[in-house]
């Protein structure tokens, strides 16, 4: 009987052979393996930035690193710091036709549980529970004045309205104050309760976060101001945050008057009170007050401030007053104009106007060169070919002409 044969497919013909095992390549060969390509050193870090720091090296960095962002915070808001700090500025800017600035304002101080009267103007509110002070100033849909009071405001807090849309005017008040610059900007809107029904109204406050971000992407969020707590988030955040500010107003001096007293006769000055911000004001410097013009100043002197003390209650304006800050010296600015328009001619220019006639060259210490009457010479003496024009004969180099021929 025949023994049964395993099954099995037929070998392949394919042989894999053994690769190549090279010897030592030559100089030659490693040439032209890299192609022109430079040698690697492998643990060479040439910058500090590219050497690896230590765990430890790593903590001293970022320890630096936020104590000079504390410090830089710590600079930006001195100015606020205490009770005698400056106020923080907050103007409060409707778009909408239906807005109401006072009611925005009365709303906020409700919030953090201040029932102070809304006055028509500037006013300070003393917030104590955050120990800060703010300024307010309820706006008008006028565009002189909304310009006028961002430009000086620390905080802009825009109010929209909930039924009623922006209209062109809004529209261009906003576009207005954001081209001269603005400050750090909020965003409220005023009637959100009256929507009904009250699903629609996450839906309203979408739509008004799709506008104001049109204009501003860094705004994140829409406080209502019917709801409490956005209110008191939002007072925290203006207590709290350090305003941006605007390069070109932070990089002169200027102030906020907060008191204006004009002067009786023309031997008395004029006194304003207010807070210094941006760079130090300097005596020697002129300042520009508002549309009246330019003046000098006389002297800076400090504010009278009420002091709380126990042995005296507080300190007069007179004692205050008597403190002098600076005071201009000898190169301090006059109000000369640069450029005077009518200044006197010397005699030669003088005599030249009168005549009427202008001596054409170059005036070079008193004395013309190269004057016209030296070009008439000139030309009377220089021979030129026939045919040869009055502006070709400026060209011409003066050559002797030939009988019957061109310059040579």
């Amino acid at each position: 009987m025949p023994t049964a044969v395993p099954h099995s497919h037929r070998p392949t013909t394919k042989v894999t052979h053994k690769p190549f095992k090279s010897k030592a390549a030559s100089k030659h060969e490693l040439r032209d393996r890299a192609k022109g390509r430079v040698p690697n050193e492998q643990g060479t870090r040439k910058t500090p930035h590219q050497q690896v720091m230590s765990k430890l090296d790593r903590r001293n960095q970022a320890k630096q690193a936020r104590l000079t962002k504390h410090k830089e915070h710590i600079k930006g808001t001195s100015i606020f710091n205490n009770r005698e700090g400056a106020p923080r500025i907050v103007a409060v800017l409707p778009l909408c036709p239906d807005g109401d600035a006072a009611a925005a304002i009365q709303q906020l101080n409700y919030s953090v549980d201040i029932t102070a009267d809304i006055q028509p103007g500037n006013f300070r509110v003393p917030i104590d529970r955050f120990k800060q002070k703010l300024q307010y100033m309820p706006l008008q849909r006028d565009l002189t004045e909304c310009l006028d009071a961002t430009r000086v405001a620390d905080f802009v807090v825009i109010v929209l309205s909930a039924s009623v849309e922006v209209d062109p005017l809004g529209e261009l008040i906003l576009r207005s104050v954001e081209s001269q610059g603005l400050s750090t900007l909020f965003t409220v809107v005023q009637g959100l309760d009256k929507i009904e029904p009250a699903k629609q109204r996450p839906g309203v406050v979408n739509s008004l976060k799709s506008f104001i971000t049109h204009f501003h992407p860094e705004q994140e969020k829409v406080y209502n101001l019917e709801n409490r707590q956005e209110c008191a988030n939002l007072m925290r955040s203006l207590c709290n945050t350090t305003p941006k500010g605007v390069r070109w107003r932070d990089e002169r001096s200027w102030m906020l008057a907060e008191d204006i007293k004009f002067a009786n006769t023309e031997s008395d000055s004029t006194v304003i009170t207010g807070v210094v911000r941006g760079r130090g004001m300097k005596a020697d410097r002129l300042v520009q007050i508002g549309d009246w013009g330019t003046f000098q100043i006389e002297k800076i002197v400090a504010a009278p401030l009420s002091k709380h003390g126990k042995g005296n209650a507080t300190q007069t304006a007179e004692e205050e007053s008597s403190q002098v800050l600076d005071e201009p010296s000898e190169d301090c600015d006059d109000l000369n104009e640069l450029a005077p328009e009518d200044v006197v001619m010397d005699t030669e220019e003088a005599e030249e106007d009168a005549t009427g006639e202008a001596k054409k060259g170059v005036l070079l210490d008193d004395h013309h060169y190269f004057s016209e009457e030296d070009d008439t010479e000139e030309r009377a003496k220089r021979k030129l070919p026939k045919g040869t024009s009055q502006y070709q004969g400026h060209g011409h180099g003066g050559h002797k002409c030939r009988p019957g021929r061109g310059p040579s």
